[in-house]
């Protein structure tokens, strides 16, 4: 839709452009064909961000070598600056947009355009700079949201474990000092009173089963939790 919109502002929008620059070459079939090529480019730009923007550039290098009138055209090469600035590594993104601004820069040195003077170099300069830094913030902002939903979502996973681990500990402590003194209470009386011994461990079986079936309840609680169910999925990944 980008690609479709800059399409036809650029085509019906730079012979609008070309009134108010007198001295520019005339614009002809070759001016329509770079003027159509450029947008159409963006239309991969987010699969190819760095062919898009090789291809803009070379199709904008052409029409500002030529002499044609400044226009719409640019704002494509500005868009495709702007995403290799926010789609790919920062290095990567410098070197395409340093050959970007080279190939661009020329036509400011090759004539007819060469006798507007150096005065041209700082705006050109800037269609390469402006959209490079805004892109690489961009960037930046997005890589750091993701940092603090990552944290985020680890310190909750840190959380839960925390809160079930203490569950567990809770059942099976309490669990334990049950058996532990009812066992105490079977060795003491099995010799001289069998039956409340027979008590003691029919109490045993009871609380171990107890606590087991809580242990069980927990940790089918935590395995359907949506943070468990979370990590499942990308330890599956």
């Amino acid at each position: 839709m980008l690609a479709g919109v800059l399409l036809f502002f650029g085509l019906a929008g730079t012979r609008f452009a070309a009134l108010n620059q007198p001295g520019t070459t005339r614009l002809d079939a070759a001016a329509y064909a770079l003027i159509a090529v450029a947008p159409l480019a963006l239309a991969v730009r987010r699969r190819w961000p760095v062919g898009t923007l090789a291809v803009a550039t070379a199709a904008v290098s052409a029409y500002l070598v030529r002499g044609y009138p400044y226009g719409p055209i640019m704002i494509v090469f500005l868009i495709a600056v702007y995403t290799v600035a926010a789609a790919r590594p920062i290095r990567t993104a410098a070197v395409a947009a340093g050959i970007a601004l080279v190939a661009v820069v020329l036509h400011v040195f090759v004539p007819p355009v060469s006798a507007l003077g150096l005065d041209e170099l700082a705006p050109v300069t800037a269609w390469v700079v402006v959209p490079f830094a805004v892109g690489v913030t961009v960037r930046l902002s997005r890589e750091a949201t993701a940092r603090a939903r990552i944290d985020a979502a680890r310190r909750i996973a840190d959380d839960e474990r925390l809160r079930v681990a203490q569950e567990v500990h809770d059942v099976v402590g309490h669990g334990l000092a049950a058996i532990n003194m009812q066992a105490e209470i079977a060795l003491h009386l099995m010799d001289r009173k069998p039956e409340h011994a027979r008590a003691a461990l029919t109490a045993i079986s009871r609380t171990s089963k107890a606590g087991l079936d809580e242990l069980r309840a927990t940790l089918a609680k935590w395995g359907q939790s949506p943070i468990a169910g979370k990590r499942g999925q990308s330890s599956a990944e």
